[in-house]
C-alpha cells in the first residue's frame, strides 16, 4: 500500500487552498474516507486490545469518562461519551455487573442517579492503559506535536457539527450540551 504520509517540509499541496478558503470538493471526498476508514482500524485495534480485558471500546470509554472521580449523572454521560442515553443504559448494566461501576441516589435530585467508579474500575483502567499505550506510542510518537494539535481542533469541530446535525432537539440543544 503506498504511503499516506506527507513530507512535513511540504505543508500545502498543488491546489490546496489558503485557511478559511473552504476545500475542494476532491479534498472532502479524500479526507472524509480516509478518516472513515482510520476510525475502522482504529476502533477494531482498540477493541482488541482490549478484547482479552474483558471491555469493549464504549465500555472502556465510559471508564475514562467517570475516571474523574466525582461520578456523573447518566444522561451526561451518555452525552459525553457520544451514545444516545437508551445504549448507555446497557453499557452501564454490563459495568455494573461487572463490578466495574455503581450507581448511587444523586445528592441534588433523588430521582436521578450518579455513576460511579469502584475499586475494581481503577485497576482495570490501568490494564487498558498498559494494553494500549504501546499501540498510540508506535502510531502516533511519530508525528508533530502541531499536527497532532491541529487534527485534535479538526476532529474536535467535525464531531461538535455532526451532534448539532443529527442530534438538534426542539429547545436548540444537542446532546453535549451545546446550544444551537
Amino acid at each position: 500500500m503506498p504511503s499516506t504520509r506527507r513530507n512535513p517540509e511540504s505543508r500545502s499541496r498543488p491546489g490546496a487552498r489558503a485557511p478559511g478558503q473552504g476545500a475542494s470538493s476532491d479534498l472532502l471526498d479524500r479526507f472524509a474516507f480516509r478518516l472513515g476508514e482510520m476510525g475502522r482500524v482504529w476502533r477494531s485495534e482498540h477493541e482488541r486490545k482490549l478484547k482479552p480485558l474483558g471491555l469493549s471500546l464504549t465500555q472502556w470509554h465510559t471508564l475514562r469518562c467517570l475516571d474523574n472521580g466525582d461520578g456523573c449523572v447518566q444522561k451526561d454521560l451518555a452525552r459525553e461519551v457520544g451514545i444516545e442515553d437508551a445504549a448507555m443504559v446497557g453499557v452501564l448494566d454490563r459495568l455494573v455487573a461487572a463490578g466495574l461501576a455503581e450507581r448511587r441516589e444523586a445528592v441534588h435530585d433523588r430521582r436521578a442517579k450518579t455513576v460511579h467508579l469502584t475499586a475494581l474500575a481503577a485497576q482495570t483502567l490501568a490494564q487498558c492503559e498498559r494494553a494500549l499505550r504501546p499501540m498510540r506510542e508506535a502510531l502516533l510518537s511519530q508525528e508533530d506535536a502541531e499536527d497532532l494539535e491541529t487534527c485534535i481542533n479538526v476532529f474536535d469541530s467535525i464531531v461538535e457539527r455532526l451532534w448539532e446535525a443529527a442530534h438538534c432537539e426542539d429547545d436548540g440543544v444537542n446532546p453535549r450540551g451545546i446550544k444551537t
